[in-house]
């Protein structure tokens, strides 16, 4: 493969990335909707340290 090639790989997969975490970004926007239609804090420190600690250890399998 040429130093060219990989660099459009790379490029692609930027790409995916940058398209999953906007997809991330509305879903989050729908979860903080909800809290307000439901009259919930804008804040789950339980969630969050969920969410922390589920990514950390998807990072360490990766």
């Amino acid at each position: 493969m040429t130093l060219l090639e990989v660099r459009n790989e790379i490029l692609g997969i930027d790409t995916e990335i940058i398209k999953l975490i906007k997809k991330r970004l509305a879903c989050a926007d729908k979860v903080a909707a909800a809290k307000r239609e439901e009259g919930g804090s804008p804040v789950d420190a339980v969630q969050r340290e969920k969410v922390l600690k589920r990514s950390y250890e998807m990072a360490k399998m990766a």
